[in-house]
C-alpha cells in the first residue's frame, strides 16, 4: 500500500533528474526509430514484428553503420540508468555511475563534450542534452543526404 510519504517522495519531491533522463531517452529512442524507418526497406517487419526495446534499437542502429560503437556504448549506459530510475522508486544518482557515464561520453571521437567538464549532477543535464543533439543530428544529416539522393 502506498503511503502519502511514499506519494509525496516519488511524485511531488522527486528527482528532477529522473523527468529529465526519461525525456532524453524517450527522443533518442524516437531519432533511432525515424532513421531506422530511412534505411530498412520493410522496417516494420522488425521494428514492429520484434517489438524492439531501446537496446535492441541501438544495436541495430550499430550493426547497421548508423551510429559508431562509442556512441552505443553510451546509449546502452543511458539505459541503464533510465532503468534505474524506472524500476527503483527514489533513485538517485550516485557519483560513481556519473563518473562512469562521463567517461563513456569522455571517450567518443571526436569528441561530444569538453574533456574539462566535471562529472557532476549539474553537468549531467548539459551532457544528456550534447548526446540528444548529437544523435538528432546524425538522424538529420543522413535523412538529408538520402533526400538529395533520391
Amino acid at each position: 500500500m502506498t503511503t502519502a510519504t511514499e506519494f509525496e517522495d516519488n511524485v511531488l519531491h522527486a528527482d528532477p533528474m529522473l523527468a529529465y533522463v526519461v525525456s532524453i531517452h524517450l527522443l533518442i529512442e524516437r531519432y533511432l526509430i525515424r532513421w531506422l524507418r530511412t534505411v530498412l526497406p520493410r522496417p516494420d517487419r522488425i521494428l514492429e514484428a520484434y517489438d524492439l526495446r531501446f537496446r535492441g534499437i541501438v544495436a541495430l542502429s550499430e550493426a547497421l553503420g548508423l551510429i559508431p560503437d562509442d556512441l552505443a556504448v553510451v546509449l546502452n549506459k543511458l539505459n541503464a540508468l533510465r532503468n534505474k530510475y524506472s524500476h527503483s522508486l527514489g533513485y538517485v544518482i550516485e557519483e560513481t555511475a556519473i563518473a562512469d557515464f562521463f567517461a563513456s561520453v569522455l571517450a567518443m571521437r571526436p569528441p561530444l563534450v569538453r574533456p574539462t567538464a566535471e562529472p557532476t549532477a549539474a553537468n549531467l543535464h548539459m551532457v544528456l542534452a550534447a548526446i540528444c543533439g548529437h544523435t538528432k543530428r546524425l538522424a538529420d544529416q543522413h535523412a538529408a543526404a538520402n533526400a538529395q539522393a533520391g
